[in-house]
């Protein structure tokens, strides 16, 4: 198994993900999982530094903010190399932004 998001101890100091991301990865090594994290911002998501996990847990921030530019590109390559891919966003309750396209 994957996950994906902020999981650098370096970058984020604080924050529910990179706390719930780590929390995941504690609770799920102990049960046999076989689980590598990769940050959004500074690892290549869609290689998986080589590894071919069955599963990819992607936990990005808001959609309005940077690091979550890349996590449909992210979402679509593990889709169609044939993984589960799942989806931790939160609801903020906020209306869309229109699109300025």
């Amino acid at each position: 198994m994957a996950l994906v998001g902020r999981v650098d101890r370096d970058r984020w100091k604080k924050g529910g993900i990179i706390k719930s991301a780590h929390l995941t990865s504690e609770m799920l090594a102990p049960l046999g999982v076989d689980i590598s994290l990769h940050n959004l911002e500074r690892d290549d998501c869609l290689t998986l530094a080589g590894r071919d996990p069955g599963v990819v847990l992607v936990y990005p921030g808001d959609p309005n903010r940077p690091d979550f530019a890349t996590v449909e590109r992210i979402v679509d390559h593990h889709l169609e190399s044939g993984r589960v891919v799942v989806v931790n966003l939160s609801l903020n309750l906020r209306p869309a932004q229109p699109s300025s396209s």
